[in-house]
């Protein structure tokens, strides 16, 4: 069965034959249930330039054959707020301050039940995430792993330093093979608490906790922001530097001399996709070579099948917008708009999920990934979380109040 990308790439060839020859800037505005396909051209790279992605138009407005039927739902609700969710192969797993959840994917159905206080002293996980046989929950210093299956605690640790100085950093947490990374960061600097380093990498055994430390980050390198890998290394957005590590932290390359702020960053088949929320960077992972730049390309990102996906902010309209992009030229394969500002990306095998901030409300908003045709909205009528996906379903966090209800959905 040929890939995500090799079809995309197929559908934006014959985009470009039908559109001509010679294309202009596409200013095409897309509606709610339509999207324009479109290319991305590159130019050759020159020893003082890096390549930059310049849209082209090839407008061709794209209905969808199929709809999101939203009536597969089912809710959970504890009279207090959820601070976290994540989805695993066959249950949907939430916190609140008091207890973690696993609850079955299917019916919503707890499954089990474990308080947070016997785990840590005011342990509040902010956030989850399903590896293998584990649940890792993440709050403030603490970083605990649970079976799965039963909700049992398998191992814990608690970064060095004071309660209200040192934090695991949750978007500096990534897992590769059988080892979970964690970037940690202690606020007093050395010359206060000269026991405690600014800032370090750990490694740790999933299934023991067993841990080292990988790299250890002085003040003047700041901390890292946001961590993730693969079997080739390690990236981490430390300051306005992408710096690449191999397992034991020494220093693979360094995109030094790069002023933006980086704050996400995802990998695709050998290119590191880093964001600073106004622009989109490719880097060869190997490398470290600047690969593209695209000020088009300027939110949260995520891959699947060698694609990948970002939001932007449409100006001067106000809306907000999705593409897909190969990660390797910058091309564009689709584009399309939506209410608003737009969450984190969640990504199942044929469909593009995000949570849609506009002035009508929040949305859960979801797309074809393949077409960028809208297959449908749902209306939170309150705040919300990003969507997670997984067993079959997507589910999402809605806020009121003080009382919060997880909803998931059937995919389409």
């Amino acid at each position: 069965m040929p890939s995500r990308r090799a079809i995309l790439a197929a559908l934006g060839l014959g985009v470009a034959q039908f559109a001509g020859c010679g294309g202009r800037q596409s200013n095409t505005t897309t509606h709610s249930n339509t999207s324009t396909q479109s290319r991305t051209a590159t130019h050759s790279p020159t020893p003082s330039d890096t390549p930059t992605a310049t849209p082209e138009e090839t407008p061709r407005n794209v209905q969808c054959d199929r709809r999101w039927d939203q009536r597969n739902v089912w809710t959970f609700g504890e009279l207090q707020e959820f601070s976290a969710i994540a989805a695993g192969p066959t249950a949907v797993y939430t916190a609140t301050e008091n207890a973690l959840f696993a609850l079955e994917a299917s019916t919503g159905q707890q499954r089990w039940r474990t308080p947070n206080e016997p785990i840590a002293d005011s342990f509040h996980p902010s956030r989850l995430i399903v590896a293998g046989d584990w649940v890792l929950a993440v709050g403030r210093r603490h970083l605990v792993a649970l079976d799965r299956t039963t909700g049992r605690q398998e191992w814990s640790f608690t970064a060095p330093g004071k309660e209200m100085t040192t934090s695991i950093m949750e978007q500096a947490i990534t897992v590769v093979g059988e080892t979970v990374y964690a970037g940690v960061v202690n606020t007093d600097r050395p010359s206060f608490e000269p026991e405690n380093p600014y800032s370090r990498i750990y490694a740790f055994d999933i299934a023991t906790g067993t841990h080292r430390i990988v790299r250890e980050f002085s003040p003047d390198s700041q901390f890292p922001r946001y961590l993730t890998g693969d079997k080739r290394g390690l990236y981490c957005a430390v300051g306005g530097r992408l710096i690449a590590l191999a397992d034991d932290g020494t220093t693979q390359w360094n995109s030094r001399g790069v002023d933006d702020e980086y704050s996400m960053s995802a990998l695709s088949e050998g290119v590191v996709l880093a964001s600073d929320g106004e622009t989109m960077t490719a880097f060869d992972a190997t490398t470290g070579q600047q690969l593209w730049h695209d000020a088009a390309l300027r939110g949260n990102v995520a891959v699947s099948d060698g694609v990948g996906y970002a939001t932007a902010k449409t100006i001067p309209e106000g809306n907000g917008q999705v593409t897909a992009f190969d990660p390797e030229t910058g091309t564009h394969y689709w584009e399309a708009t939506t209410r608003g500002r737009g969450s984190p990306l969640a990504l199942s095998s044929d469909a593009v999920f995000l949570s849609v901030t506009s002035s009508d409300g929040r949305f859960l908003t979801a797309f074809d990934s393949e077409r960028g045709c809208r297959l449908g909205s749902f209306d939170f009528s309150s705040d919300s979380s990003p969507p997670v996906v997984g067993a079959g379903r997507v589910s999402a966090i809605s806020r009121s109040g003080g009382t919060d209800t997880l909803l998931s959905f059937k995919l389409p």
